[in-house]
């Protein structure tokens, strides 16, 4: 089998970077594909993972997070043997056929201590080895504000894919050469997920999933979206996530990967600002809202999906009135078909890719 590697956010306390770099990794293997999922470490990630929260019971739930997100790469992921610190030591990387970035904000300066990593442009890959972006995203920038510097990096690629029409159209811009497509984010490459389904935190009867990204102002917003909802429906609200919501039934902070899937596969309905609490909702053909951020730009990777699959009618607009249409089930009759055939194109791009 030839030799594959992924390079990502896997070490991240996020329940979409982990889980997307999982399905990634599975659908490559049910390709006969030899994969490890590089346990790159950088510091800046480490400093954001290991310090402690804002407040005792805030760093308790972290830390129970941290030792649930461990577990599961350990248990579902095949990593590689040993971490990965900076780009020199990836640079001393055993030989592969291929190295694939992606997905997540993985050219998000912003997220990478405000500075383009060059690991996740696959700086390290030897000459002889495909070059592959799939579903990489650079988040609420505008990689053509730095044009300069990731030039270099995007014209060694032999494949991209991103996640955002509106990336994809930077790297167009910028290497014209490249010929970028948008694909769809990993965690709708494969449908099944039992392997990590955990049920042993989930209620029983029916229940409504709130999650939200964000603080501040979004988070207030947020609550006030659910305090709205729950007047259409008198199932228990039950979020997750890292912050807690007074308009909830139930808060659970303190949930790891396996926990965040299931709570979303189970539930009769989602609200969520969240792109892979969107992805996941459409995948497991969930009735939901998406609420939209305050910030614009942070909408970019949710619209691209809603528009592909025709669902720009569940985005509920910042001043958009909550109404009884808004929160109506979902005909995924109609809407199932067309994720199929946008996910097989996705899946045919990174199989190509690869040969």
């Amino acid at each position: 089998m030839k030799k594959v590697y992924t390079v990502t956010f896997q070490r991240v306390l996020n329940y979409g970077a982990v889980l997307q770099a999982y399905a990634l990794m599975k659908f490559l293997k049910s390709h006969d594909y030899d994969v490890e999922v590089l346990d790159y470490a950088p510091s800046y990630f480490l400093l954001q993972t290991y310090r402690p929260a804002k407040g005792y019971q805030k760093t308790i739930d972290k830390y129970r997070k941290f030792h649930q997100f461990k577990n599961f790469r350990n248990k579902f992921m095949s990593l590689t043997p040993k971490a990965y610190f900076s780009l020199n030591a990836l640079k001393k990387l055993p030989a592969a056929h291929a190295v694939i970035c992606g997905s997540d904000q993985i050219w998000n300066l912003n997220l990478t201590n405000k500075n383009f990593d060059p690991t996740f442009f696959l700086d390290f890959a030897k000459d002889d080895t495909k070059r592959v972006a799939f579903a990489a995203s650079a988040g609420s920038i505008r990689l053509n504000d730095s044009a300069s510097k990731v030039k270099p990096f995007l014209e060694a690629f032999d494949s991209i894919g991103t996640r955002e029409s509106i990336l994809a159209e930077d790297v167009k811009e910028i290497a014209p050469d490249t010929n970028p497509v948008v694909v769809v984010d990993p965690c709708l490459l494969i449908k099944d997920y039992t392997e990590v389904f955990d049920d042993t935190r989930i209620p029983k009867g029916e229940f409504i999933v709130s999650y939200v990204v964000g603080s501040g102002e979004m988070l207030e917003r947020f609550n006030d979206r659910i305090k709205e909802f729950k007047k259409y429906s008198d199932l228990p609200v039950i979020h997750i996530g890292a912050k807690g919501i007074d308009a909830a039934d139930v808060n659970i902070l303190d949930i790891g990967p396996s926990d965040w899937i299931t709570f979303i596969k189970r539930a009769k309905y989602v609200v969520t600002n969240s792109f892979h609490g969107t992805a996941f909702s459409i995948n497991f053909e969930k009735s939901f809202i998406f609420v939209a951020h305050i910030v614009s730009n942070l909408n970019a990777r949710q619209t691209t999906l809603l528009t592909s699959v025709g669902l720009m009618d569940r985005m509920l607009k910042d001043n958009e009135a909550l109404t009884t249409k808004k929160i109506s089930d979902i005909d995924y009759a109609r809407v199932t078909p067309i994720l199929n055939e946008v996910v097989t194109k996705s899946q045919r791009f990174l199989i190509e890719s690869l040969k």
